[in-house]
């Protein structure tokens, strides 16, 4: 929306000059600099805040590196100037559901498939979410969906068989 529209008007030389940084953090970070990488990616966004590849960069290092916190603080911002980041709400629901955040995570999920429907990553995310949130019916439905529109997929199946082996043993344990 007009927040989007607003942080793609940042003075010229502002986004340059964050770009600049972007680039040398994508060189030290291909070069294993990790860290150097995630400087150079905030001293990017100090400049120039709202540029998205920026924060999409650093999202996806913070990852790496493990700190999902401030990975999900990124990716936020991402989504809260650019609703249909698909990648932004991927990884922000796959957050959410580490964290139990199950309801926000499903309304990521949702709103990724609303948009991409096909996406797979997302449709997989959501089965493993429902079984996550006790709903075991839903997901064992939504993944023999999915086999049955993709039966070349092997993932399916093995997500399948991860389902099933949860179901036996919650079953051994009553």
């Amino acid at each position: 929306g007009e927040a989007f529209r607003e942080a793609m008007r940042v003075e010229p030389a502002q986004r340059s000059n964050a770009m600049i940084y972007y680039q040398i953090g994508r060189m030290q970070e291909h070069r294993g600099k990790l860290e150097k990488a995630l400087e150079s990616y905030t001293m990017g966004l100090n400049v120039a805040p709202h540029v998205l590849p920026l924060r999409m960069a650093r999202a996806k290092l913070y990852m790496q590196l493990g700190n999902k916190e401030k990975a999900l603080v990124d990716y936020s911002d991402v989504l809260d100037w650019k609703a249909d980041e698909q990648e932004a709400l991927f990884m922000r629901a796959y957050i959410y559901t580490e964290q139990r955040l199950y309801k926000k995570a499903r309304t990521d999920y949702e709103a990724l498939l609303k948009l991409n429907p096909a996406h797979e990553e997302a449709r997989i995310g959501l089965v493993l979410l429902n079984e996550k949130d006790n709903r075991p019916r839903e997901a064992m439905e939504q993944i023999n969906a999915m086999v049955a529109a993709a039966p070349d997929h092997a993932i399916l199946y093995a997500v399948r068989a991860g389902l099933e082996q949860t179901r036996k043993q919650y079953e051994a344990a009553e």
